[in-house]
């Protein structure tokens, strides 16, 4: 199984504890790699947006070069990551958990291992759901707060990889 269905959302509210909250973002883009992972149409580009020509090429469908974008997946999550990092003045030792984009295992293993995580900072569930794309980190989360991975005031940082080629991280302190 390659992607999953899912839904999932974060919502984040104000606090009053100078010590907790988001320390920083970052976001990052290369359009030279746009098509090696996207969808064409339907799209601002086109106009009409959608039409049967369109749907009949199959321009609504994913394409994906998948060694490239595991290439490119592999070297800059973890650089995002270390990003975060320096940004806030921490370590990986400093990180509690981190919880990535689920696209895919190695993926995974090599952000882990590029960053030199342990295990049990890292949370992983893509074997039960497959990539649920945009769901996957608000759904990883979920179920990381569920089994107590995650206390108040512990470092938790988020990273993802997408279609445009488009990355980033988060750190948040919980």
């Amino acid at each position: 199984m390659l992607f999953g269905d899912g839904a999932g959302a974060v919502i984040l509210g104000p606090t009053t504890d100078g010590k907790r909250g988001v320390l920083s973002t970052h976001i990052f883009a290369d359009g030279r790699h746009a098509e090696k992972l996207w969808v064409d149409g339907p799209g601002l580009a086109h106009d009409p947006y959608v039409s049967v020509q369109m749907l009949e090429r199959g321009l609504h469908r994913a394409v994906m070069e998948g060694r490239e974008v595991f290439k490119f997946a592999s070297v800059k999550m973890p650089e995002s990551i270390a990003v975060a990092l320096e940004a806030n003045g921490l370590t990986p030792a400093d990180i509690r958990l981190l919880v990535p984009h689920q696209a895919n295992l190695r993926i995974l293993e090599m952000v882990q291992k590029t960053v030199g995580l342990r295990d049990d900072q890292v949370y992983v569930n893509i074997q039960k759901y497959g990539n649920t794309t945009a769901a996957s980190i608000p759904i990883a989360l979920d179920e990381a707060l569920a089994e107590g991975r995650l206390r108040r005031g512990e470092l938790l940082v988020l990273t993802a990889f997408g279609s445009g080629f488009t990355w980033g991280s988060a750190a948040i302190r919980w």
